[in-house]
């Protein structure tokens, strides 16, 4: 017999370059908890840059490396999540994407949107910029607090100005992904962790 969840969906909106443990944990949870998982990609037609170094099309390929099974099975959902000009358009765009995906709708014009459904939101207000977090205040926040301290932005600076990055802080699928990625594009990197240093490009 299936478990039965308490939420029609846990919806987990970030940016995810890269997507690393703390991250891991947040979908972990959601997926105990959501019938289905929607997981939107933020600044998804960001070109590349400092802040943006992986497309949205390479973070969703770093997703389904670790989430392959439950992506193929329909519960755990990608989509894009563009930067909007507002916070008003952002929000919008957010409830219009969750509601395309919830059971149904395609067949279907709900009465209320998405408040015809139970939806958590999935996350942790680490700082200021989570403020968005409570942008949303017909779903319920389920915050999940991360076990290690990480944020992807440090992960950036490691891996483009010191050439380092530590394992500890990535899924292993991550490790491998990003290993390849970074030989395809000739960036120098070493992996550290586990009492040991690996360089895969050596």
């Amino acid at each position: 017999m299936l478990e039965e969840k308490p939420y029609d969906a846990a919806v987990f909106v970030g940016r995810f370059r890269p997507f690393h443990v703390a991250h891991k944990r947040v979908a972990d949870e959601a997926l105990r908890l959501g019938k289905r998982v929607i997981i939107l990609v933020g600044s998804s037609n960001a070109p590349r840059g400092d802040r943006n170094p992986f497309l949205f099309e390479e973070v969703r390929d770093m997703i389904w490396g670790v989430y392959g099974p439950e992506i193929a099975s329909g519960r755990l959902i990608l989509d894009k999540l563009p930067d909007e000009p507002d916070d008003d358009l952002w929000v919008l765009k957010v409830k219009q994407t969750v509601l395309r995906h919830m059971p149904g709708n395609s067949d279907h014009v709900t009465l209320h949107g998405c408040n015809d459904f139970k939806i958590a939101l999935m996350g942790w207000k680490k700082d200021s910029d989570s403020y968005w977090l409570d942008l949303f205040p017909q779903w319920t926040f389920t915050p999940v607090p991360p076990i290690v301290s990480v944020n992807a932005t440090d992960i950036r600076k490691s891996l483009f100005q010191e050439g380092t990055v530590s394992m500890n802080l990535l899924p292993p699928e991550i490790v491998l992904w990003l290993a390849r990625w970074c030989t395809m594009n000739d960036v120098k990197v070493t992996f550290i962790g586990e009492g040991h240093v690996h360089n895969p490009q050596r």
